[in-house]
């Protein structure tokens, strides 16, 4: 992520952070760091986040952070890793299964025949499609569905 380097004069950056202009400038001069020419975002909270400072900070974000995950959950934006992991794993059983009929169907495939090929294979994918759609009847396998 790209930082900003925009600088603000000594009474802006103050205001932004909440403390008098005075205390902001001696805490940048004792680190050095000259305020002639506007001073960043950074450089303030350099100086100004240190010790229980910058603990506190840390604190309010990991706390945000938790809301935020909680607040994903029940809005269904967040899905635990183990009920994915269980999506991905029944999808791709499925597809295994019905990428294991393809050779049912070979047989039927005759290269001297397209129109007899074209057809065969129509078949099967008009068999199997419901399948990878989650749409085959409860205990359908893809062999069963491709054998019909």
């Amino acid at each position: 992520m790209e930082r900003s380097t925009k600088t603000l004069s000594l009474s802006q950056a103050a205001a932004e952070f909440g403390v008098p202009v005075v205390s902001l400038h001696r805490k940048l001069r004792n680190a050095k760091i000259p305020t002639h020419r506007g001073v960043t975002i950074a450089q303030c909270w350099g100086v100004l986040a240190t010790g229980k400072e910058a603990e506190r900070v840390r604190e309010i974000r990991a706390r945000a952070d938790l809301l935020e995950m909680k607040l994903g959950k029940k809005r269904r934006n967040l899905v635990p890793l183990v009920e994915v992991q269980a999506m991905i794993r029944d999808a791709m059983i499925a597809v295994s299964a019905i990428i294991e009929t393809l050779p049912q169907v070979a047989p039927q495939v005759n290269p001297a025949d397209p129109q007899l090929a074209r057809e065969a294979l129509d078949r099967w994918v008009a068999e199997t499609r419901p399948l990878l759609r989650g749409r085959a009847p409860a205990g359908a396998n893809a062999g069963s569905q491709a054998q019909k």
